[in-house]
């Protein structure tokens, strides 16, 4: 984005003060191998001629008001190349806490390259993640079947680089679920799932298994057939099915979350058919729905890391609690600008 200013009339978001101790990113996009250079260019030109469309968009908006710090979201190619609505939304929710969104997909770069750029991370919803990274098959229950590849990968690779960094980080619906899935840094490296070949963790670290996650709530959690109703397949307290179920969640009160929203919250949205298995050796779950569902969790030992089930998004125009979690990863990103968080340092 560093050359937006000649489109938009204000200095960059890279011009944004940064602690100087910091060194400054270095870009390192691998270049394509000969034989794919032609077809490779053609489709990092359309794909970068959306993105920074988009990015001049949101930065114009940005323009008027304060620009706290740079937010990478994290999301599959072909939402950027499609425009997809979802992104709006989200963008629109980091623009009001005074955030500048930068979009990170697959075919920009590497994760590390990426993630040089920006001070909190962001990664929203999406479909099912591929059970490969927990190390077990597609169930025979799911009803979507699809996968991206290329962004489970790059998630993987974010997400890990995130947890080296202790980069603020706000996992949403899918976010969440791939911040329980990605390895963990540990002093004793631990044997990983097969899919993680292909995956291009940080280097200088040990790295074991995270948690996993339920497949299909309504027939493999171990609270059915008693759960709710977390997609649309059933009533809900007796109501008519709705476009997107919903429900009331309790919150640690003791959690950074529960300092956020508060120890409940009567509605939030649910639109999901997994959730959380085992829980991740860095992660404590501090929600949960009626029927124990986790809803939201923290890493124990950066809690400026959070991910929750819900779409924040969907709520903050009518909740303003929920417009609260994106002003505290804004808030976080410009604390890791001026080198007050990251590894090694406090919430």
């Amino acid at each position: 984005m560093a050359n937006l200013s000649s489109v938009t009339g204000f200095p960059p978001v890279d011009a944004l003060p940064r602690d100087a101790s910091r060194p400054a990113p270095v870009r390192t996009d691998p270049a394509p191998v000969p034989e794919q250079r032609d077809q490779a260019v053609l489709q990092l030109t359309e794909l970068e001629h959306s993105a920074q469309a988009q990015e001049c968009k949101w930065a114009s908006q940005a323009a008027a008001g304060p620009q706290k710090c740079v937010v990478g979201v994290l999301t599959g190619d072909a939402w950027v190349k499609n425009g997809f609505v979802y992104l709006e939304e989200l963008a629109q929710s980091i623009l009001a806490s005074g955030g500048v969104p930068r979009l990170i997909c697959p075919g920009r770069g590497d994760a590390g390259a990426q993630l040089d750029g920006v001070d909190a991370l962001l990664v929203p919803g999406g479909g099912n993640l591929d059970p490969r990274y927990f190390g077990k098959e597609q169930s025979e229950h799911l009803v979507d079947r699809s996968l991206d590849t290329a962004l489970d990968k790059l998630q993987m690779e974010c997400v890990t680089e995130a947890e080296v960094r202790s980069l603020p980080m706000l996992g949403i619906c899918r976010g969440m679920q791939s911040m329980n899935i990605a390895p963990v840094p540990a002093g004793k490296a631990g044997a990983l799932p097969e899919a993680y070949q292909d995956v291009k963790l940080p280097e200088g670290v040990s790295w074991s298994p995270g948690g996993t996650l339920v497949q299909d709530i309504v027939h493999e959690h171990p609270f059915a057939p008693n759960t709710l109703d977390h997609w649309n397949q059933q009533k809900v307290e007796n109501r008519p099915l709705r476009r997107f179920p919903d429900h009331g969640i309790s919150i640690d009160p003791h959690s950074r979350l529960g300092k956020i929203l508060g120890p409940n919250v009567e509605v939030v949205n649910s639109i999901h058919r997994q959730c959380i298995g085992v829980v991740s050796p860095m992660m404590a779950v501090v929600a949960w729905a009626p029927d124990g569902v986790p809803e939201a969790i923290e890493r124990k030992d950066a809690p400026h890391q959070i991910g929750v089930q819900w779409h924040p998004e969907w709520q903050r125009l009518d909740d303003p609690r929920m417009q609260r979690l994106f002003d505290t990863l804004v808030d976080d990103g410009a604390r890791f600008r001026r080198g007050e968080l990251g590894a090694g340092k406090s919430t």
